[in-house]
């Protein structure tokens, strides 16, 4: 698996890829994804997570940056934003897993 540097290259908008996180003296992983300016849609309530409103098309837009990617069955959380005190240094593709057999 390789790694990229933030500072090198972007992981590509809204793919889920392997996200390395600086949290305290540690590196961190977890999956989660990029999210280019008006990119990532918002429909919740709270007026300081999104950042741009298109009167055209009704839409709501997330800030852009880093989001951690939560998958489950009941979608409560499916974008949480990476917070800033512990930024996002490096990402990689997610390989793919073939030992199912199905």
């Amino acid at each position: 698996m390789k790694f990229t540097l933030v500072t090198e290259a972007l992981p590509p908008a809204l793919v889920p890829v392997l996200l390395i996180q600086k949290y305290l003296l540690k590196a961190e992983p977890l999956v989660g994804v990029y999210a280019p300016a008006r990119t990532l849609e918002y429909e919740g309530m709270l007026m300081r997570e999104w950042e741009h409103y298109d009167e055209d098309t009704d839409t709501y837009y997330r800030h852009p940056g880093f989001y951690e990617r939560i998958m489950n069955e009941y979608e409560d959380f499916e974008f949480v934003p990476v917070e800033e005190c512990c930024p996002v240094i490096a990402w990689a593709e997610i390989p793919e897993f073939n030992g199912m057999g199905v």
